[in-house]
C-alpha cells in the first residue's frame, strides 16, 4: 500500500503529459458590478501595483479533469480593486510599481499597496459535481503621502462553485466562477477596511 500513492501520481503525471494541456482561468470584472448608492468619499486614493502583482498566476493540477489550471489572478485582482475603489472614492489613480515617498498628493490622501500572500485551489476528487474551492489571501499596506504606514491588512477571500456533470471538463464553468467570487470577496473586504480607516 505504501507504494500505491506514488504509483498513482506517476500514472497521473504520465497521463497528463500525454494530454499536454493547460487551461487558463482569467475572471473579468466591470465597473458596474461595484456600483452602490452611497455618496463617494472625497479622499484621494492611489493604488500601486507592481509587475509581479499584475502578472501573478497560480497553477495546480486537477485530478478529475486530468488538466493543469492556471489561475491568472493578477489582472483580475488589479481590475477588481480599481473598480471597487472607484465606486467608493471620487479620485482614484492606478500607478505601476512601488511608491517612492514622499508622494506628490494632497494631505489626507492614501496610498494602497497590495501583494499576494497565498492561493489555494481544490476541486472534485471522486465526482464531477463536487465543488471547486478557491481561497486567496492578500496583504495590503496603506500609507499616507509621506510614507507613514497607516494600516496593514491580511485579507482572505473565498469562492466555490459546483462542478458540472457530463463529458465536458467539470472545471471550465465552475473554476472561473469560484475564482471570481474569491477575488470579489477579497476586494469587498479591503474596501470596507479602507473606508473605516478614512472615516475615523
Amino acid at each position: 500500500m505504501k507504494f500505491f500513492k506514488p504509483l498513482l501520481f506517476l500514472w497521473l503525471f504520465i497521463l497528463m503529459s500525454q494530454f499536454g494541456c493547460t487551461a487558463s482561468v482569467r475572471p473579468t470584472f466591470s465597473p458596474s458590478e461595484f456600483l452602490c448608492n452611497e455618496d463617494k468619499n472625497t479622499t484621494d486614493v492611489s493604488l500601486y501595483v507592481t509587475d509581479e502583482f499584475r502578472e501573478y498566476s497560480f497553477k495546480q493540477t486537477d485530478v478529475m479533469d486530468l488538466k493543469e489550471w492556471k489561475l491568472e489572478l493578477g489582472p483580475a485582482t488589479t481590475d477588481a480593486l480599481r473598480f471597487a475603489l472607484e465606486s467608493r472614492f471620487e479620485n482614484v489613480s492606478l500607478k505601476l510599481g512601488k511608491p517612492q515617498f514622499p508622494v506628490n498628493m494632497h494631505a489626507g490622501s492614501i496610498i494602497v499597496v497590495p501583494s499576494f500572500c497565498s492561493v489555494k485551489q481544490t476541486g472534485p476528487v471522486l465526482f464531477k459535481f463536487e465543488k471547486y474551492h478557491v481561497t486567496i489571501t492578500l496583504n495590503v499596506v496603506i500609507y499616507d503621502p509621506e510614507g507613514k504606514e497607516l494600516k496593514q491588512l491580511t485579507i482572505t477571500g473565498k469562492g466555490d462553485k459546483t462542478g458540472s456533470i457530463g463529458y465536458d471538463s467539470a472545471g471550465h464553468a465552475a473554476l472561473p466562477e469560484a475564482t471570481r467570487l474569491a477575488v470579489r470577496h477579497v476586494a469587498d473586504q479591503i474596501i470596507q477596511h479602507i473606508l473605516e480607516l478614512v472615516n475615523q
